[in-house]
């Protein structure tokens, strides 16, 4: 150890080498030439190598190698010291060196002789972080490439001339070209596969002297002999701070573009279609709206005149024809607002008024019209009504509910055969805080209904060919109940079977009163009570129908009061300006100037009379477009004589101006 220590101080001047940032470490030749001893090593090589100079000095090169180097570059560092030896002036590696941590570093250096065939000198450095370095560029380079070779996006890559610099597998495939080299230093137009190439050179300019990235720029392409339609996106490629290039992707878009111009063709075949149903649509419902109007006008002509024959005295066969003719006015009514509610319902306009209902009310309405009718064919009718059976005031259309049972109970007595039984039975299955269920439950004992035939029942103008299902006279009932019930969220189930009878039963939720609305209902039933036999007022009819002003006259004279006609719009305000009336029952369709614009004209001049639209028009339309112009009310024709005197007695009993 004294040699070796008086060895480095005497010759090379051990306190410069200490302080070098770099691993130092002389090796004194063996005699033999092959082998080599440590002799010094500086405290850089000590660091790197994670030893203690103890441990070092004296070791021989071989030994030096099993403990400090990397196992897999032994025999590379075997190689370098066996061209070293063959007399090489001096020999460069990298390899890595293996602490006794297991920290594995990467070193640099030099072996060469500072004594020809006496002692050598390996220097090296610590280049452990730059190979990191190199090699995670390497792996990027590499994960590129492959990222490059196996994506579907046709990607390349041009110069700032615009020529091809590269590109990657999926845009030589796209194009079927061999290799990279036929596309190398030409550009687009030199390609010649753009059947239009403006727009690919313009946004390429665009990109290397603006510095613009451009997004899927549209354009055509030629591709195997085909024209396709592509998107092409470019961004600039920069060195320094300069753009010497850019990169683009382009994506074949020519599906996309056939879907796309496939649905506008059916758009537009469908807007065409749509606008065509619209069009019919709109044709159907004027012609509903005229077949309405047309309709209930002689309806209402022909109830009136039964309603004042009635009021005289006259035979009982006189009474008789009196009242068929009175239900077959009706039933010509019924059949109207069959179709009608079913033209709302399948629009979506059909709107539910929920009101007060005492039930035991409703159902005895139920009762008079069905009994008289089961009586008549010979059929036992029994209604078991439950449903009154709480304190509650429960609200509900009405009409409607009555409209569902009395379809249901008509078709029952229709198709029941003379000494059969029809049954309604109603009661409260649930109640709560906010609500009731009310159950109705038609069931009859007659012919039943085919099963094929109730997985289509409730479809408009279904019939079963036999004749003798429960779809109505017009194969509108089922579908009209089907479609209210499922507007009053509520349920309806058949049970039914050839020979065995038929049974519907029907859930629907009422929801409870509140406060407020318990009030207003009682305040109105009150005054429904409160109608007079006599009115002493005077009320001014604006009718152009001769036939209904009279009959509406009659029944207002009936009443004790005093009336005079109008004959069309333009007349009844010409009379409201010269007279003082204490209402007007107003027309809708009349010659010359219609309801809507004569109320419009009395605003003008006379803001506090009561106005009711007396109408054969009854659509939610009509009847907003009546209060829109200044109406109180509207009535619809035929008009329901009880609610005529209620409304009259309402309308002439307030104080007050009833517009502002």
């Amino acid at each position: 150890m004294e040699n070796h220590t008086s060895y480095q101080w005497s010759e090379y001047g051990e306190s410069t080498l200490r302080n070098l940032p770099v691993g130092i470490i002389h090796y004194r030749i063996e005699p033999e030439g092959r082998e080599a001893v440590c002799v010094y090593i500086n405290p850089e090589a000590l660091r790197i190598n994670g030893l203690d100079e103890k441990t070092v000095i004296g070791m021989r090169s071989k030994a030096y190698l099993e403990l400090c180097m990397y196992p897999e570059d032994r025999e590379y560092m075997e190689r370098i010291a066996g061209q070293f030896f063959a007399g090489t002036e001096s020999v460069s590696f990298e390899c890595r060196l293996q602490r006794p941590d297991g920290e594995i570093r990467w070193i640099n250096g030099v072996r060469s002789w500072l004594s020809q065939g006496k002692v050598s000198q390996t220097v090296f450095m610590d280049v452990t972080d730059k190979k990191k370095m190199e090699l995670q560029e390497e792996h990027t380079r590499n994960l590129l490439e492959k990222i490059l070779f196996t994506t579907q996006t046709a990607i390349f890559w041009k110069d700032a001339d615009r020529r091809f610099l590269g590109a990657n597998k999926a845009f030589l495939d796209y194009y079927d070209f061999p290799s990279v080299s036929s596309i190398l230093g030409k550009n687009d137009e030199d390609m010649g596969w753009h059947s239009d190439p403006d727009p690919y050179r313009n946004d390429e300019l665009k990109v290397i002297r603006e510095g613009e990235s451009t997004y899927r720029v549209p354009g055509m392409c030629i591709s195997h002999g085909e024209n396709r339609n592509i998107v092409a996106s470019k961004s600039p490629l920069y060195e320094k701070g300069k753009i010497v290039g850019l990169v683009g992707s382009f994506e074949d878009v020519t599906e996309e573009v056939r879907q796309k111009e496939e649905i506008s063709r059916l758009n537009g075949q469908l807007e065409k279609a749509l606008e065509e149903a619209r069009n019919a649509s709109g044709a159907k419902s004027e012609f509903l709206a005229r077949m309405s109007h047309d309709m209930r006008t002689p309806l209402t002509t022909i109830m009136g005149i039964c309603d004042l024959l009635g009021q005289k005295e006259e035979t009982a066969e006189v009474d008789r024809y009196i009242g068929t003719v009175r239900e077959s006015a009706q039933y010509l009514l019924g059949i109207l607002t069959d179709i009608l509610d079913m033209q709302k319902l399948e629009n979506g306009r059909l709107v539910l008024h929920p009101q007060i209902c005492k039930n035991a009310r409703s159902a005895k309405m139920i009762q008079s019209v069905i009994e008289p009718m089961a009586k008549e064919k010979g059929v036992r009718f029994a209604a078991h009504i439950h449903c009154d059976e709480t304190e509650c005031y429960p609200m509900v259309d009405v009409g409607r509910v009555q409209q569902i049972i009395l379809n249901l109970l008509d078709n029952a007595v229709e198709y029941t055969p003379s000494g059969g039984t029809v049954i309604w039975d109603c009661r409260i299955e649930k109640e709560t805080d906010d609500s009731i269920t009310v159950v109705h439950t038609v069931s009859d004992d007659g012919p039943g209904i085919g099963t094929e035939f109730q997985q289509h029942m409730y479809e408009p103008f279904t019939q079963e060919n036999n004749h003798t299902a429960h779809s109505g006279g017009s194969g509108l009932r089922l579908a009209i109940v089907k479609a209210l019930v499922d507007l009053m969220h509520g349920s309806i189930v058949c049970r039914s079977a050839p020979g065995q009878g038929t049974s519907f039963t029907v859930s629907i939720p009422y929801r409870k009163a509140g406060p407020e609305e318990i009030n207003n209902y009682l305040i109105q039933e009150a005054a429904e009570k409160a109608v007079p036999e006599k009115m002493e007022c005077k009320i001014l009819v604006c009718e152009d129908n001769d036939i209904n002003a009279d009959i509406i006259m009659e029944l207002l004279k009936s009443r004790g009061i005093s009336c005079e006609r109008a004959v069309n719009g333009e007349d009844g305000v010409k009379k409201a300006q010269k007279k003082d009336f204490d209402a007007i029952l107003m027309d809708i369709r009349m010659p010359v100037m219609d309801g809507y614009e004569a109320t419009r004209k009395i605003r003008q001049f006379n803001r506090k009379i009561p106005i009711a639209a007396l109408s054969a028009n009854s659509f939610p339309e009509d009847i907003r477009e009546s209060l829109a112009s200044g109406m109180n009310v509207h009535l619809s024709k035929p008009v329901d004589t009880g609610k005529l005197f209620a409304t009259i007695s309402d309308l002439v009993g307030r104080d007050g101006p009833l517009h502002s």
